[in-house]
């Protein structure tokens, strides 16, 4: 049992957490202020913030976020955000990672101005699955005028067998049956007009 006062002759008593403490080990959530042993006992609960390591004196549970979703769970990231000038036919955004453990991914392209003559945008959604090849997934409808459209992806929507020649970009307004890897990107081309001008983003939520 935990040790009493020095020298102390009466009856011993011990508060419940000292007595789990002593059967059960010292299991804690943190970690004391002056290092060391976790000050905490944890009976039951969960971590609601990512632990800077995992190490021996942490004892974690469960990470989830604010929300109480488990991690990882991605809200309302941006792809890209921009204002183009003038005729674009392959601009390309960055790859962003952190896919890899969704089950589902929702895409949404929100057209919020335009200008100058033929302010049309054509966006496709990209994602690797090993390798270096990259693999365009999804197209939207042409889009003309502020608007928004939005992109389903689920992680293996087919019921198997081999999909065909994914070299070339799919159709208008298609998602294509192959799930998406763990990085996504945008491209998109505007217009055919030297005025031409779109203001765009696109957001994309993962559901773990």
């Amino acid at each position: 049992m935990p040790t009493g006062q020095p020298n102390y002759q009466g009856t011993h008593s011990w508060d419940p957490a000292g007595i789990l403490n002593y059967v059960l080990g010292l299991h804690g959530t943190a970690v004391a202020a002056s290092g060391g042993l976790p000050e905490f006992l944890r009976v039951g609960g969960r971590h609601l913030e990512q632990p800077p390591s995992a190490t021996g004196t942490l004892d974690i549970v469960m990470w989830t976020d604010e929300r109480g979703y488990l991690k990882p769970h991605l809200d309302a990231i941006t792809l890209i955000s921009t204002t183009t000038a003038g005729t674009q036919t392959t601009s390309t955004g960055t790859l962003t990672a952190g896919f890899g453990a969704m089950k589902q991914a929702i895409v949404l392209v929100d057209i919020t101005g335009t200008g100058g003559t033929d302010p049309t945008l054509d966006c496709f959604i990209d994602s690797d699955f090993g390798g270096t090849r990259i693999i365009n997934v999804a197209r939207t409808t042409l889009m003309v005028g502020p608007q928004a459209a939005m992109i389903i992806l689920d992680r293996a929507p087919g019921t198997g067998g081999q999909i065909g020649s994914i070299n070339a970009d799919a159709g208008a307004g298609t998602v294509r049956s192959v799930g998406f890897g763990d990085r996504i990107r945008v491209r998109y081309s505007v217009g055919s007009n030297a005025t031409s001008q779109v203001t765009f983003a696109v957001y994309i939520t993962g559901i773990g």
